[in-house]
């Protein structure tokens, strides 16, 4: 707390580091070869159309913990209130929110990342094969394409919940999110969470 004589720090300003931290490791600013410069001119036009609630969650992304999903994740709501997020004209319960933040990642977890343009679904190496053979249909995802891999919404009600979550995320946007899958350890894939 700022002693008296400062006075205090106004709302709005509160999370401005943060956002300014974000926004370095954005693809609008980040410096670097890994960003091709008419990739960088699309993002920079992207974030100069964008309303403010979706500025937000392109510079500072949300991180959804979907392996520990609690029952009622994914699932339409009744009542709403600001301390469960819901998703879509459904209102559908979105899984806890994570602080952003690569210690956050665990190799016994599957994990969401939201950023208003795509989806990147991270999966350690540690999971349990249960859920990955519901939630993808195959028992391991060793030696399997990333590229090939998709959900099985219909194998399970834990994979139709997480379907159900990624597309009231994708109805909340103007633009269709892309959902690109990443494994733990595939390099260049795996830096978009360092």
């Amino acid at each position: 707390q700022a002693p008296a004589s400062q006075g205090s720090i106004p709302a709005s300003l509160l999370l401005l580091p943060l956002y300014s931290m974000s926004l370095q490791k954005s693809p609008v600013i980040r410096g670097g070869t890994d960003t091709r410069i008419d990739e960088r001119a699309y993002f920079q036009q992207l974030l100069s159309n964008m309303d403010i609630e979706e500025s937000k969650v392109f510079v500072y992304p949300r991180m959804f913990s979907i392996h520990d999903m609690s029952a009622d994740a994914g699932l339409p709501q009744d009542n709403v209130d600001d301390e469960c997020p819901t998703a879509g004209a459904q209102q559908v319960r979105l899984p806890s929110i994570l602080n952003l933040s690569y210690e956050r990642l665990s190799s016994n977890g599957i994990f969401l990342l939201e950023n208003g343009h795509d989806l990147f679904m991270w999966v350690g190496r540690s999971v349990n094969p249960a859920i990955i053979s519901a939630l993808f249909g195959v028992p391991t995802l060793e030696g399997v394409d990333m590229a090939a891999v998709g959900i099985t919404a219909e194998s399970s009600d834990f994979s139709s919940r997480v379907d159900a979550v990624i597309t009231a995320l994708r109805s909340d946007r103007a633009r269709y999110m892309q959902l690109h899958f990443i494994r733990e350890g595939d390099g260049y894939a795996e830096a978009y969470f360092a």
